[in-house]
């Protein structure tokens, strides 16, 4: 991700593909330089709100600093066809989408300042699913438990890069190990019921 003038950032869309992602950023800073470029972005700061990703071509939402959201068309190479200011219909489905994106983000695990552990509860619904990420260092050994409330569930463990580091456990089944990646692990829990199942997760990383 490039470092703009305008402190424009590019926000992930959620838990997207990263391969997707790769393909996306080239158009975002393409689409950053064309706003600079144009000079109608006069005020300091900016987001980037959405982006839609297709083979064709990928359109990229973003706000400048005077509030304002321009919709911007592109490609994988960074090549730029157009920038315009979006219209209001646009404007609000680019927000829906942005908003329900931050829904499903996952969570990022913090430890409190001088330990080296956490505890998070969470309630699932029927069926449903829930993400949290955890930034570790190759070598460190993660020690983690999924303890449902009575329930039947399992979790997932993915690499930085996306590759699995645990795959379909049963909750009751602990894991610890030494990461083979620095970056964010990724914690995918999953509920068998078919009514709200309550959990608390508890992760240590020495």
């Amino acid at each position: 991700m490039k470092a703009l003038p305008l402190a424009l950032t590019a926000l992930c869309a959620a838990p997207a593909a990263m391969a997707e992602d790769a393909l996306v950023q080239p158009v975002i800073d393409g689409c950053i330089d064309r706003l600079i470029e144009s000079g109608a972005a006069v005020q300091p700061g900016g987001q980037v709100i959405d982006s839609m990703y297709s083979e064709a071509g990928t359109m990229v939402f973003l706000q400048d600093g005077d509030g304002r959201i321009w919709q911007c068309f592109g490609y994988r190479d960074g090549t730029v066809e157009t920038l315009d200011l979006a219209e209001a219909d646009a404007v609000e489905a680019a927000l829906a989408r942005a908003a329900e994106k931050a829904a499903r983000a996952p969570k990022r695990i913090q430890f409190a300042p001088g330990t080296s552990g956490a505890e998070i509860s969470g309630v699932l619904e029927a069926g449903g699913a829930t993400q949290f990420v955890l930034g570790a260092r190759a070598g460190q050994t993660l020690d983690l438990r999924v303890a449902p409330d009575g329930g039947a569930m399992y979790y997932h463990l993915r690499n930085p890069d996306g590759s699995m580091l645990l795959e379909g456990t049963d909750a009751g089944v602990p894991y610890s190990g030494r990461l083979p990646q620095s970056g964010d692990v990724l914690v995918e829990v999953v509920s068998k019921e078919s009514a709200p199942l309550a959990f608390v997760l508890s992760v240590t990383i020495e």
